[in-house]
């Protein structure tokens, strides 16, 4: 049985359940002129979604504006970053190579140190030369080294604007549609009272606004994955055939963003070919299944005829799975300190040639006895951890310059056991709520058999908040009717995932590296010598110094950076002085040290 939705009373109780929207109720005295405004903007679900999408738009601007001037919108300057090759590879695109005829692959310092290992081992002497070569054989020559839609669509942006970072227009877009997608969800499952919970959770959650900001496609990830969802229900809620095509358009479209969408597919494809058993309903199931392959394949279907061209199978739309697995699952990889490289990942690479299968085959016969379970149940605890764990960017690092990032103050600390409630709502509602957990179910289990990385995690913990708004709502209600088993079994669920945590011991992750730091750094020195005036100098550097993160723990006695790290991040922060003293902005360092407002950072000796 469907769940009936809940009416807007349920979360404004300046409406009363009896009262039509549009009139008082005969007998009742009039209400104000304001509350009768508020109660009409409410009236139905689709302008509630209009005024949260706009709320969702608006902290995404305002949040981008706090950020303008600092490294955040140049942070793919860093070469060293998924953003960086994205970049670069967009370039190439924009600049006739529409196919990828010439392969194109990163070459980062970890790339090198893997290479120059293997030729070490071979015998060969070791060039950058060499290096990439043999990464681009391990990677498949043109074969795409990630899915394509993300580097064409800044490709696109580049050609048409003369600047990737229009794309950030289209991020926020997303977002905020993403926002009022929650909301049609939630209703959907159980009304009003779920679809606003779940809308506000989105706000609340500093790295969905932080990654709409980044140049990355985790953003885009999320609002595809949600997408995806929204237009699951809506399919099979309504029944129409054009719906099906939609959802499959859908898949296709995010496939081309995160080719993990073809599990969703398959497993959507077999559910309608299920349903359809029973006498007289086989034919319209066949057909709905139809529309929805028909239609992701033919989304997909130029990444499939380019593949063809060139050489590579069809529907290779990735490169990175083998080395990720490998680093993500070897047996001397600790699950806790998130992104980090296996000292056996270059034997195993270079005996599996970078095939996956193999490399899989490879890494799990590495570990005895029952070493890979329990590596995977430490990752399970870990994907709630309150860590924001960084990858190519630093959530806690930029969101030291964003006081709405820290003032949202909605962590996965919190978060976190709320999704895990809301899991347990969702299976014990799962007629209705099934679509959500075939999203986040699919992406809590790649998420465990690669990294714990807040990147990863944004995109299942988006799908999970509706989840979390029903948990929320049933958890009030069984409070309101004094209920006492639903609610033990609410807060015994929310326990669970710290009991997790501290049964999986610390993460080793720290939420900002010395190299965000750093890098951070060399961008401010950049917007110090760019500034136009010694003034405007001044400003750029007070604000890199003095509106950033809290270092004083990370530079102390008890700093679990390396020695190496801090005197970087001291040298690099002396560096922004220096280049303000360069610019003019200030007599000296020494001057320049009484406008760093903060005593944590240490002055580097001179």
């Amino acid at each position: 049985m469907a769940l009936r939705p809940r009416g807007v009373a349920c979360i404004l109780p300046i409406v009363p359940a009896t009262d039509p929207l549009d009139r008082d109720a005969p007998g009742a005295a009039p209400r104000p002129r304001a509350r009768r405004w508020l109660a009409a903007l409410v009236a139905t679900p689709r302008r509630i979604a209009v005024i949260l999408f706009t709320a969702s738009l608006l902290l995404r601007a305002a949040v981008a504006v706090e950020m303008a001037g600092t490294p955040l919108f140049r942070h793919a300057e860093w070469r060293e970053t998924d953003n960086s090759f994205f970049v670069a590879w967009a370039g190439r695109i924009a600049n006739g190579d529409w196919l990828g005829r010439t392969p194109i692959h990163p070459y980062h310092s970890w790339h090198a140190a893997i290479a120059r290992h293997w030729a070490r081992a071979q015998g060969v002497p070791f060039t950058d030369e060499v290096g990439r070569q043999r990464w681009n054989e391990w990677y498949g020559g043109q074969r795409f080294h990630q899915e394509p839609l993300y580097p064409y669509l800044l490709a696109v942006a580049r050609a048409v604007a003369g600047d990737v970072r229009w794309v950030l227009l289209l991020q926020v877009i997303a977002g905020a549609l993403t926002t009022a997608l929650l909301f049609g969800i939630g209703y959907r499952l159980q009304g009003t009272a779920t679809g606003v919970t779940a809308a506000v959770l989105h706000l609340a959650y500093g790295p969905m606004a932080y990654y709409d900001l980044m140049l990355h496609r985790t953003s885009l990830e999320a609002f595809g994955g949600v997408l995806t969802v929204w237009a699951v229900l809506r399919a099979w809620d309504l029944g129409r055939q054009r719906d099906f095509a939609v959802l499959g358009a859908i898949l296709g479209a995010t496939m081309l963003l995160a080719s993990t969408a073809q599990f969703t597919l398959g497993i959507l494809l077999a559910v309608l070919l299920v349903r359809g058993r029973p006498a007289g309903r086989r034919r319209e199931s066949v057909r709905r299944a139809l529309l929805v392959a028909g239609a992701a394949a033919l989304v997909v279907s130029p990444a499939v005829l380019r593949n063809v061209a060139l050489g590579v199978p069809p529907l290779e739309l990735s490169s990175v799975a083998a080395i990720t697995f490998i680093d993500a699952n070897a047996s001397d990889v600790d699950p806790a300190a998130g992104f980090v490289q296996s000292q056996h990942a270059t034997d195993i690479m270079a005996e599996t040639d970078g095939h996956l299968g193999a490399a899989v085959w490879a890494t799990l016969a590495m570990h005895t006895g029952a070493g890979w379970p329990v590596m995977v149940a430490r990752k399970l605890a870990y994907f709630f951890t309150p860590v924001e764990i960084p990858n190519n960017d630093s959530y806690a690092y930029y969101a030291g310059y964003s006081r709405l990032l820290r003032m949202t103050g909605l962590g996965f600390g919190l978060l976190g056991p709320l999704i895990a409630m809301g899991i347990g709502a969702g299976i014990m509602h799962r007629r209705r709520a099934w679509p959500v957990l075939l999203q986040v179910g699919i992406g809590l289990g790649l998420t465990l058999l690669f990294y714990d990385l807040s990147r990863f995690r944004a995109p299942v913990a988006a799908a999970a908040l509706p989840l979390a708004a029903l948990a929320i709502v049933e958890l009030a209600h069984a409070v309101r009717r004094r209920r006492v088993a639903p609610v033990l079994l609410m807060v015994g669920l929310a326990a669970a995932p710290p009991i997790a945590l501290h049964l999986a011991g610390p993460t080793t992750a720290l939420p900002i590296r010395a190299d965000d730091v750093a890098e951070g750094a060399r961008i401010w020195q950049a917007l110090v010598r760019e500034a136009p005036t010694s003034g405007q100098a001044e400003a750029v550097a007070t604000r890199a110094l003095c509106d950033g993160p809290r270092l004083d723990s990370l530079l102390g006695d008890a700093s679990p950076w390396s020695v190496a790290g801090r005197a970087l991040v001291t040298r690099s922060l002396a560096d922004i002085q220096r280049s303000a003293v360069q610019r003019g902005a200030v007599q000296s360092a020494d001057s320049m040290e009484v406008r760093r407002c903060r005593g944590e950072v240490p002055t580097p000796r001179r």
